[in-house]
């Protein structure tokens, strides 16, 4: 298990699942190898493998934070935003105000065309940090979305006095 640790570190990441998977071979209940393979598959973008592995780590009792955001991300990218918000509410209840995790169900919340959620965790961030003109252009587009026109051009002007660098 070690060496599986070593080799993400060294961003050799296909040993590192193989090396948890021998692992679970010989100890198919160890928890922490299917949360470390389930983050390795994140990596290598296989997101039914690791929404397998995650889902097994939860079953058997993990119950760490970044295990419900690593289950989320794998979620969003199969397109299933409505377990994605459920995960990382989840993560935000171990962990509250985890700027990942509200970034994560923002962006989850707007692809399923909930802006106000949206927006409601976007105000969650920029209470933790006001100055952050990135979350400001992604609430003034959000803004934009409601027709609300003055609040929009208030966010979309802080970015503008903060050289926010983005893209479009």
């Amino acid at each position: 298990m070690l060496r599986g640790a070593k080799y993400d570190r060294l961003h050799r990441t296909q040993d590192a699942v193989n090396d948890m998977t021998r692992v679970l071979v010989i100890d198919p209940q160890n928890v922490l190898a299917y949360t470390l393979r389930g983050a390795g598959y994140i990596t290598l973008q296989k997101w039914e493998k690791a929404l397998s592995d995650l889902n097994q780590a939860i079953a058997l009792g993990e119950q760490h934070a970044w295990t419900y955001q690593n289950r989320a991300l794998a979620h969003e990218n199969l397109g299933q935003y409505d377990k994605a918000i459920q995960d990382l509410s989840r993560s935000l209840q171990i962990t509250p105000d985890d700027h990942g995790s509200l970034t994560h169900r923002a962006w989850a919340y707007l692809c399923l065309g909930d802006i106000e959620q949206d927006i409601e965790d976007l105000n969650a961030m920029l209470s933790q940090n006001p100055d952050d003109a990135l979350t400001r252009v992604r609430r003034g587009w959000a803004y934009l979305e409601i027709k609300n026109i003055q609040a929009a051009l208030s966010d979309l002007n802080y970015a503008i006095t903060q050289k926010a660098e983005f893209r479009l």
